[in-house]
């Protein structure tokens, strides 16, 4: 929710915490968005949604993260992290967060090494909540990074990031 000057200029029109950020010092301070604003549950409908911070670090901390190349339906290869359960009796169940890239305008950035997936929130730091960034699970591996992490992270709130749903 935002709008651009003719300037190029971007401001908020909602979830915005700063009303400098906020079109014509528009502010509300919501922090999580609202159903409609949640692409999982628009697009799947019933309990799906996008997953809170806190539910992307519980995926962080009760997984083993593998760094691995799947194929695709086409045969092509994608990176990715294998996410198993560490939890008993569910040591057999995983998920893929493959590392599709961000897109930023027209273009995709960074494919086969990062990995961007939304929280539905926006992004706390220190004190405070950031009007400009939500929080994200941030995944990176593969030839061009030194080591695989896994980590929350924020992002700019007009890239092109992926969605992992959840259904509680």
């Amino acid at each position: 929710h935002s709008v651009q000057t003719p300037d190029n200029d971007w401001f908020f029109t909602k979830y915005c915490t700063d009303e400098s950020y906020g079109n014509e010092s528009f502010k509300d301070d919501k922090l999580v968005l609202d159903k409609e604003d949640d692409v999982a549950h628009v697009k799947w409908g019933g309990e799906w949604r996008m997953p809170t911070p806190e539910e992307q670090q519980e995926l962080i901390d009760n997984c083993t993260w593998t760094w691995i190349t799947a194929k695709d339906i086409s045969g092509r290869d994608i990176c990715g992290f294998k996410v198993t359960s560490k939890k008993k009796g569910f040591t057999d169940r995983f998920i893929f967060l493959p590392t599709n890239g961000y897109k930023d305008g027209d273009r995709t950035y960074a494919r086969s090494t990062y990995g961007n997936y939304w929280s539905n929130s926006l992004f706390y730091e220190g004190d405070n909540y950031r009007t400009e960034y939500a929080a994200i699970l941030l995944v990176e591996g593969g030839e061009f990074v030194e080591t695989e992490k896994v980590r929350l992270f924020a992002d700019d709130r007009e890239r092109g990031l992926s969605i992992r749903a959840v259904h509680p």
